[in-house]
Parts: structure tokens; C-alpha cells; sequence
């Protein structure tokens, strides 16, 4: 396992692991130093979101109560979740070892991995192993035992991308909190 980690991020219309993915973000970055690399950020078409999820009242009505920038984000998708899902798994074929981080043990990567499974079918390929898996609120829970508080949001709350960033900007800061910051030997070897 590298240097280089993954924060995956979706917006969905629902909560529960058959919601509707209506955007999906993601980065590479690299937890030792805070380094951000390459971004991915696709919007869903509703139609298409809405044929291979659940939705969720209670989830619609949070989504009229965020910003209008968020809410125009999460209606602005034109590409249909195949191509969405496609797009993501040839941005992390880019490091197929990279650890994936979300935001919960049971939201963004079951999510992600139901809707796999329902676009593509029961063998599509998932693009990432089991055991890479991390889980944000777990290392939030660890930081802020030792003292640690999430720095401010900078950007619009509920775009995928934007909270992708901030995950991995916090990820990072605690991960150098706990471990320590480091340059490792292999750095220059990733391209992403």
C-alpha cells in the first residue's frame, strides 16, 4: 500500500443503501503530508439516479433546506449513472491500491457498491478492494480525543467534490496528529 489514499464523497436522495446517487467526488491525497492530487467530480442525470434508487422524503426535504449552490448542484446532473460510474472507476484505476476513504462505515462506499451492482449487474467489477475501506467518522472520533477540531468548510456544503476536499484536508491533519507527518521514499513514484 502506497502513500497515496482516495476520499470518495456522493450526494444521494436517500440514506439508506439503495438511495439514488444524484453526485459523486472524489480525490487523491496523501494523509502524511495533506497533499491534494488529482479531483473527480460527475453529476447524475435524475432520471437515471431515480431508476436505480430508492428515494426518501424525509431526504428531499433536508435537500430544500441547504444552500441554493447545493441544490442547484444536485439537480444540474446531464450524464446517466453508467457513465457516471464508469468515469469514477477509470479515475481510480489511477491507483488501485490507494486505501478509499467515506464518510461512515455504511453510506458512501455501500452506496456506491449497491449501485455498481444494480447498473451493471451482480459481477460488475467494484473498483476498489474490501480491505482498502477507511472510515472518516472513525479517525474524527480518534482526533478529536486527542483534542482535534474540523477546521471551517470553505466551499459549498453538499457538493460532492467540496466535501471530499474537506474530508481529506481533516483525514490528513489527524492522520499527522496520530502518526506523524512524513516524506516517503516513494513519493515521486505517483503521478496522481
Amino acid at each position: 500500500m502506497g502513500d497515496v489514499h482516495c476520499m470518495l464523497d456522493i450526494e444521494t436522495l436517500g440514506t439508506r443503501f439503495n438511495a439514488p446517487v444524484i453526485a459523486v467526488g472524489a480525490c487523491f491525497f496523501r494523509p502524511s503530508t495533506g497533499e491534494l492530487r488529482k479531483e473527480f467530480y460527475e453529476t447524475v442525470d435524475l432520471d437515471s439516479a431515480l431508476r436505480y434508487g430508492l428515494i426518501e422524503g424525509r431526504t428531499l426535504a433536508w435537500w430544500m433546506k441547504q444552500s441554493d449552490a447545493a441544490r442547484h448542484d444536485a439537480v444540474a446532473g446531464k450524464l446517466p449513472l453508467e457513465q457516471v460510474l464508469g468515469k469514477l472507476s477509470a479515475f481510480l484505476s489511477l491507483d488501485r491500491e490507494a486505501p478509499i476513504w467515506g464518510n461512515g462505515p455504511h453510506f458512501d462506499i455501500t452506496i456506491l457498491e449497491h449501485a455498481y451492482y444494480r447498473v451493471l449487474g451482480p459481477n460488475a467489477p467494484i473498483p476498489w478492494n474490501f480491505w482498502l475501506v477507511r472510515d472518516c467518522r472513525t479517525i474524527r472520533e480518534l482526533g478529536e480525543s486527542k483534542g482535534y477540531r474540523v477546521p471551517d468548510f470553505t466551499g459549498t456544503k453538499h457538493n460532492a467534490l467540496a466535501d471530499a476536499l474537506h474530508q481529506a484536508q481533516w483525514v490528513s491533519e489527524i492522520w499527522q496528529l496520530l502518526i506523524g507527518s512524513s516524506n516517503p521514499r516513494h513519493a515521486d513514484r505517483y503521478d496522481i
